[in-house]
Order: C-alpha cells, then sequence, then structure tokens
C-alpha cells in the first residue's frame, strides 16, 4: 500500500502540512475493487467537512479472483486461522498508513475516522479496536468482525462504532450486522447498528446520510 496509489479529497479548507486539517477520514474499499470505488462517497462527503481531509486508500494485493482489483488479504484461506491472520496482517499494515497519513496533516488519532465496504469494514474494525490508538469513529458497510476475541483486554481501544447493511445484501449476509452489534456489545464497544430495508450489497443515500450523521457527531466531539 503506498500514498502513491490513494486518492484524496479536500474539503475547501483543507491541505497537506502543520495545520492542513482539523479531521481525517480514511475510506477502505471492498473485495476486489480498488480505490475509485469509493471516490463518489468522498466527495460527497467533503463538501459537509471543509477542514477534513478523506482519503480513499488502494488495498496492498491484486484481487486473486478479479486481476483488475485488489484485496486486502486473499478470502481463499482453509481454516479460521489463515482468515484471522489475513485480516490481522491487513489491519496491522493500514496502522502504519494511517500514522503517516495524520503526519502528512498534523491531525491526531481523536480527530481520525475510518469507513470501510465490505472487505473494508473487516479491516477497519480489526484496526480499530486491536491496533490503532483510539479513533473518533470507526463505519462498517457490508461486513462484519472478522476476529471476535476470548478476552477483554485482547482489545486495544473502543472507538464510536457505526455499522450499515443492507436487508437484500447477497455477498455479506444479512444476519452478520446483529453478529457483529452483539460481539462489540459484549467487548463493550460503543456501537449504534442500522439495516437499511432494501439495499443490497451498497453504500446508499440513506448509508451515507448515516455515515454522515455519525462523522458530525464524532468529529464535532473531538474538535470541542
Amino acid at each position: 500500500m503506498h500514498n502513491s496509489e490513494a486518492l484524496i479529497v479536500y474539503g475547501t479548507g483543507a491541505h497537506k502540512g502543520k495545520n492542513g486539517a482539523t479531521g481525517l477520514v480514511v475510506l477502505l474499499h471492498g473485495y476486489g475493487a480498488d480505490a475509485n470505488d469509493l471516490l463518489i462517497h468522498a466527495q460527497q462527503l467533503a463538501r459537509k467537512f471543509p477542514k477534513t481531509v478523506f482519503v480513499c486508500l488502494q488495498a496492498p494485493q491484486i484481487c486473486r479472483v478479479w486481476p483488475e482489483g485488489r484485496q486486502w488479504f486473499d478470502l481463499d484461506t482453509h481454516s479460521v486461522e489463515e482468515y484471522e491472520y489475513g485480516v490481522a496482517s491487513a489491519a496491522k499494515l493500514l496502522t502504519r498508513e494511517i500514522a503517516k497519513l495524520q503526519a502528512d496533516y498534523d491531525v491526531t488519532a481523536s480527530k481520525t475516522a475510518v469507513l470501510g465496504f465490505s472487505q473494508g469494514a473487516m479491516v477497519a474494525l480489526q484496526a480499530g479496536l486491536f491496533e490503532l490508538p483510539q479513533l473518533a469513529g470507526v463505519m462498517a458497510f457490508s461486513g462484519k468482525l472478522a476476529y471476535v476475541p476470548q478476552k477483554q483486554n485482547e482489545v486495544k481501544s473502543r472507538p464510536q462504532v457505526l455499522l450499515v447493511h443492507g436487508s437484500e445484501d447477497t455477498v455479506v449476509e444479512p444476519h452478520n450486522l446483529e453478529l457483529s452489534r452483539m460481539a462489540l456489545d459484549c467487548l463493550r464497544v460503543p456501537v449504534e447498528s442500522y439495516s437499511i430495508s432494501g439495499c443490497g450489497h451498497e453504500i446508499d443515500f440513506e448509508g451515507l446520510r448515516l455515515a454522515q450523521g455519525f462523522l458530525q457527531q464524532v468529529l464535532n466531539a473531538a474538535w470541542q
């Protein structure tokens, strides 16, 4: 993963460098897509957050089943251990990348949020809970909590979490919304969850509205 592959959208009052932004939102695409996939959402959100920079990262690996796209980790695994190792490795890589971006824009963890879709949502949750310092928030769309620890002390941070899932999702089944919410509750992670009726495997208008409201809540709190 390299910054040169990222797509960056600036709010009207944001720029690179010292005091360049008051907020940072990192967007992670799904399996088989690339950084362009969430660009339109970054552009729409940037209109509402003028001092925030939105960065659409590109996954580090070429997708095994769709070479034109990318993957955060290989889904063609043969055991739960391999699957958990894949998401954990991607989360560690993401953690290093976010640290670089925070330095580039002079933004702290408390003013940083991550939005992930599908496989990107799994990586966002993994990094937000088990790798990164306390973030302002994590938004997980059409994904799930890929690793549920046995012990509370495995959780490094407990950021505000937003879970959103379409009721008609045929890729990541909708029941994963409730399973993830219950797991986060057990881990004492503050979470709000929404099922969007009629929505498939996508971020629709209602999902974007929920993301905007969540960002207003967690970033405004960080600015006060």
